[in-house]
């Protein structure tokens, strides 16, 4: 047996049931987590490997690639030593992905001049030298896959951290709830509540060997010791998306989210293959929203 097939069979010795389906199947793929396609070059932390079945593992595939876009929109590839030239086909490559496989959506994106010069005196942003407003990296994030895309994400996303964090899958009992933002709308106002900045007691490091990720992919969360046990996480992607997700080991006795309106756009749970809720769409009505990249 050769190493990489020894380090398999050690890995699912270890984690044998699927974290994203609450344990229900075992596990017989390994899903990185976040996606190595968030990240320039492809360098990934060490430890974000997680057991999944195929089914689970699949399941997020092209609203990765459409999320992959805009988290990756503003990171300097220097930081980790990855040319911009290599960054930038990197990201056109995914983009070529979406437009293939979401057409629509990808379509919906692409802004205007017109439209980019207006977001962007909102934001108070501009053009640096030798350039005009066509070229500013502002995308419009109105189309509802991206809602369909913050529910995969999300649901992906806190399964993972509260697998790696607990060291048990997030059962059918649990469930999440997660609010996301991104640089045009608030994203340090959100990250930096001084009501939740307290509750985010570990900030561990992100790295792959000596390359520290952190500035890819930060990572705040606390443990609330019950059984099941509960999590805060609170996730930064670049500069250009954040993510807060409360995880919640028995959501059935937290009732207070019943008074929450619009609650069930804000909530997902682990896969329930059996269950409809992950084989049909909620299609909201989207305020539009922008992407972009701010000094």
């Amino acid at each position: 047996m050769g190493q990489a097939a020894e380090r398999k069979r050690r890995f699912f010795a270890q984690h044998p049931r699927c974290c994203f389906c609450g344990g229900e199947a075992l596990a017989t793929t390994q899903d990185h987590w976040p996606p190595r396609s968030f990240f320039v070059g492809r360098i990934w932390p060490d430890e974000h490997v997680f057991p999944a079945c195929g089914q689970c593992n699949s399941a997020s595939r092209v609203h990765e690639m459409l999320f992959a876009m805009i988290c990756r929109i503003r990171f300097s590839p220097a930081l980790v030593g990855v040319s911009e030239e290599d960054a930038q086909r990197e990201w056109a490559k995914n983009a070529r992905g979406v437009a293939h496989v979401l057409p629509e959506t990808y379509r919906s994106m692409l802004m205007s001049v017109t439209e980019k010069r207006s977001q962007a005196r909102a934001l108070g942003i501009g053009p640096g030298p030798g350039e005009t407003f066509r070229d500013l990296p502002i995308l419009s994030i109105d189309h509802p896959e991206f809602y369909e895309a913050s529910k995969t994400v999300a649901r992906k996303l806190f399964c993972a951290l509260y697998y790696m964090r607990t060291g048990r899958p997030l059962t059918s009992r649990g469930g999440i709830v997660f609010l996301w933002t991104t640089n045009a709308h608030g994203m340090d106002q959100l990250l930096s509540s001084e009501n939740l900045r307290p509750l985010l007691a570990q900030f561990p490091p992100i790295q792959r060997g000596n390359s520290m990720l952190n500035d890819q992919f930060a990572c705040a969360y606390t443990l609330i010791d019950a059984d099941p046990p509960s999590a805060l996480f609170a996730v930064q992607f670049n500069d250009a998306v954040a993510m807060i997700g409360a995880v919640f080991g028995d959501i059935s006795g937290v009732g207070v989210f019943d008074q929450i309106p619009d609650i069930e756009n804000h909530q997902v749970f682990p896969y329930r293959w059996t269950d409809s809720r992950d084989a049909s769409k909620n299609w909201p009505t989207v305020r539009r929203q922008t992407l972009a990249d701010q000094p």
